[in-house]
């Protein structure tokens, strides 16, 4: 099972599918997995749709999201 997160809260829902389920849970992020290892036999949590960036020019600091 591959569940498509776009929002944190879609992350939240999945694991906790997951535990119900009681599955194997593994994680994609930015999608750099050529070898496969990131799939596994349970569920698959996809962040790579998580793109957002967010920059604080007066703090100096970036917040990147997990699938970037």
């Amino acid at each position: 099972m591959i569940i498509r997160c776009a929002a944190a809260a879609d992350v939240i829902k999945s694991i906790a599918l997951a535990r119900d389920k009681n599955m194997e849970v593994a994680i994609r992020a930015g999608g750099h997995d050529l070898l496969g290892a990131s799939v596994g036999d349970g569920m698959v949590i996809d962040l790579s749709r998580m793109k957002e960036i967010e920059s604080d020019q007066e703090r100096r600091s970036v917040r990147v999201a997990a699938g970037v």
